[in-house]
């Protein structure tokens, strides 16, 4: 499960040509909606598909919501097995994982479920970092909550300073405030810009090294998100 804090989201009144852009710069082809406020309310989890074709429907009222399916909710005690099983019925690619409190805990997708059971195809010594994705230009994104110390497997070399073990909180510590989706920081030769918040949690970084040769953006294939 990944947890919540570190899914990328969109409000139900994120302009539709905002989310497209977030869900392109983030790697995903699904996004979940939630209702701004201060409860984390799920809406629904729209597709990229859906947002190109609201977009291109050059319909100035359109809003995100209209093209959001409804999520499909499961206890944090539901076993795998069963949760494969019903998400195949379902035709669902992935499911919001509620808390005993109804609260969003996470979101579980059918290729987690199906790595859980067969076991990571990676090495045994690799950590298993599914949320790490690596783009052909060389840029890294990476989860708020990445540890600085798992970072290093990638080649993100970067110093646990000031009692900070994660690259969110890091780059938290270096603005001295609360981070905006935007901001960027300079580090040991890297440049880590924040792609997406949730709450004042930091969720999606971008790592760049600052030797890195521009390249055209897309998603290497054969790694693992």
């Amino acid at each position: 499960m990944t947890p919540f804090h570190a899914v990328v989201t969109v409000s139900t009144e994120t302009p539709v040509r905002e989310a497209l852009a977030r869900a392109l710069d983030s790697g995903h082809s699904r996004l979940v909606v939630v209702e701004p406020g201060a409860e984390v309310l799920v809406r629904g989890v729209v597709h990229t598909n859906s947002l190109a074709g609201l977009l291109l429907s050059g319909d100035p009222k359109a809003r995100l919501e209209s093209a959001a399916k409804p999520a499909y909710v499961v206890p944090e005690t539901k076993p795998l097995d069963d949760l494969l099983t019903e998400l195949r019925q379902q035709r669902a690619h992935m499911a919001v994982v509620a808390s005993e409190y109804g609260t969003p805990a996470g979101i579980v997708t059918i290729e987690d479920i199906v790595e859980e059971i067969v076991g990571d195809i990676a090495e045994e010594k690799e950590p298993s970092m599914r949320a790490v994705r690596r783009l052909a230009n060389g840029d890294w994104l990476v989860p708020g909550d990445l540890s600085i110390a798992d970072a290093q497997h990638f080649g993100i070399t970067l110093p646990e300073t000031n009692g900070y073990v994660s690259v969110g909180g890091l780059v938290f510590g270096q603005l001295g405030r609360e981070p905006r989706r935007g901001d960027s920081v300079t580090v040991n030769g890297h440049t880590l810009k924040v792609e997406a918040m949730q709450g004042n949690r930091i969720a999606v970084l971008r790592v760049r090294r600052n030797d890195t040769p521009k390249a055209t953006e897309r998603e290497e294939p054969g790694v693992a998100g």
